[in-house]
């Protein structure tokens, strides 16, 4: 019951792992997702449906939550 040598030596003297918990979902902030505001919902539905409403900011008609006023309202032209 020994432990076994690693395959390669190890290289990392610290690690730092962070666990940031209760920060908004992908969902419902950058990451739209028309489907899912349809199908989610519905109280038998298998996913929820977005908190915030997205809307086409800027130029460019990027799909923000309104969980965002103030970075939606600095949306620019801009190819990021």
């Amino acid at each position: 019951m020994a432990p076994k040598q690693p395959h390669f030596p190890a290289r990392a003297e610290r690690v730092i792992f962070l666990f940031l918990d209760g920060g908004p979902s992908h969902l419902d902030t950058f990451d739209w997702k028309p489907e899912l505001a349809k199908v989610g919902g519905d109280a038998s539905a298998r996913y929820l449906a977005p908190v915030f409403p997205f809307r086409p900011r800027g130029e460019r008609g990027l799909m923000i939550s309104d969980a965002f006023p103030h970075l939606a309202g600095m949306a620019t032209n801009c190819a990021c």
